[in-house]
Formats: C-alpha cells, structure tokens, sequence
C-alpha cells in the first residue's frame, strides 16, 4: 500500500490548513534569542508528531518555516532541521520520498525519529518549534477491551474511566515530554 496515507487524508491535511491562525498565533508569541556562529544565524529545529508519510507534514513544516523567516526577518541561507516522528513500524521510505520530491533541498534537513511521541525524542532544550495535528488520538495503550460497544465514549462506566484515565495520562506524558524539548524563551 505504497503512498496510501498521503492519497488518502484529506480530512487530515483539512485540518493543518484549518490551523494555519493557530500556527500563526504561536509564531507571533514565539521568543528566541537570535544566536549567531561565525555571523551565521544558528540553525533552527521544527519537530512534528506524529508525521506519518508527511504528505500533510509538508505543508504544516513550509507553513512554520515560512512564518519564522518572516517573523525574524532571517535570512535565505538560514537553515532549518526538520525532525518528522512517528512509530518504528511507519513507512519511512514514503516519507523521505515525499519529502525529497516536495522540499527546497537548499537549507533544510530532514531527519527521522522512530519513536512514540509519549517519550521523549530530542534533547532536553534542543528544539525551536513544535507541531502535531491529527495523531493525539491515538493512545500509548489500550487500556481493556471495551465490552459493550466499539467506541469508548458508549463504553460501560468503569471502562469509559478506564479510557479516559488512559487519554489524561497520555497527553500529560505528550506534554511533559515537549516541555522537555522546547528551548526556553
């Protein structure tokens, strides 16, 4: 099923444009401190999770990129580390095609990490930007097997808390793993 994700989420890829005023918004509110080596503006780093085979990525990381030059006036020669995250088992060879066939090769280096998104994938103070869309949903666990319906939100009391404890846990773990990550500023 070669490229299946990317011709088949629509729906998604709805969703990053819908969040372009948020994107923006976060932008206007970002604070780094410009740091130069050698008069080259430093790189910066964007990570999303939860990228699959980064069809929608790919929009949401230009959109960002684009934001941040404008925002800090950088220049056409800063360059951008782009970390796209998903589970060991994503098609990962899609992705780096899709990215190789759609990204500006000049200045931007895509790299991949193959790990859950509810630990920790960068180093502590290492990252710049952070993205995720459509993937929060997704849980770390599945924490019992629903008796009475297919969807947790009908399930019985106890497994309805069940899911639900599970949901909070997960995106407190999503968060404190991003705060770990996100440079202060």
């Amino acid at each position: 099923m070669e490229n299946c994700y990317n011709l088949n989420s629509l729906p998604q890829l709805t969703a990053v444009q819908y969040s372009f005023p948020y994107i923006k918004a976060a932008v206007d509110k970002h604070e780094r401190a410009r740091v130069e080596t050698d008069g080259q503006e430093q790189s910066w780093t964007i990570a999303d999770y939860g990228s699959s085979q980064g069809g929608n990525s790919l929009v949401a990381v230009q959109f960002i990129i684009e934001q941040l030059k404008q925002k800090y006036s950088l220049p056409n020669d800063c360059s951008f580390i782009v970390v796209y995250n998903d589970l060991p088992e994503n098609d990962w060879s899609i992705l780096f095609k899709t990215v190789a066939a759609s990204m500006p090769a000049v200045n931007i280096y895509p790299l991949a990490s193959g790990k859950s998104f509810y630990e920790q994938i960068l180093p502590r103070d290492s990252l710049d930007f952070a993205f995720t869309s459509t993937s929060l949903h997704w849980m770390s666990r599945v924490p019992c097997t629903i008796k009475n319906h297919c969807f947790y939100q009908f399930a019985n009391s106890d497994d309805y808390k069940l899911w639900k404890r599970q949901a909070d846990d997960d995106y407190k773990a999503f968060l404190k793993c991003r705060s770990n990550e996100l440079k202060q500023g």
